[in-house]
């Protein structure tokens, strides 16, 4: 397996990660009026990993360059894989950042996020590529 085509299958799943790293390590400034929503930051956490887990998804069912996994083996990287990052980065908050903390309920919301964005793939990616590959 071409490493470079690996890399150009997940693209889009690589850029989204990085994205998320970057906003859960950053410096926060000042509150906004956002932040006067109860429990704003959870559901960003989900929105966040459901984001990366749906688009994982795709790239894993799409890309012909895997080594052969069995469909239930797949299923349980999508889901497994967004939620560990999801711990990476609540640990990276507590000790790479001075202003940032480590949440539990951040990472539960993450494993939320992550379960939804698996069952969404299932239900909405499962048939699109279904179709997609029965016109070929």
């Amino acid at each position: 397996m071409n490493i470079k085509h690996l890399i150009l299958s997940f693209l889009p799943t690589i850029v989204i990660a990085s994205i998320i790293i970057y906003l859960s390590l950053i410096y926060t400034s000042a509150p906004t009026e956002l932040t006067k929503i109860p429990y704003i930051d959870k559901y960003v956490h989900a929105c966040m990993y459901l984001g990366l887990t749906f688009v994982f998804y795709f790239d894993m069912f799409r890309s012909p360059h895997l080594p052969n996994m069995s469909r239930s083996q797949k299923l349980w990287t999508i889901w497994l894989l967004p939620v560990i990052c999801g711990g990476l980065m609540e640990l990276g908050q507590k000790y790479l950042t001075t202003t940032r903390a480590c949440e539990l309920l951040d990472f539960v919301s993450n494993t939320i996020g992550a379960t939804t964005g698996l069952l969404a793939g299932v239900l909405i990616i499962n048939p699109l590529l279904r179709k997609y590959r029965y016109k070929k």
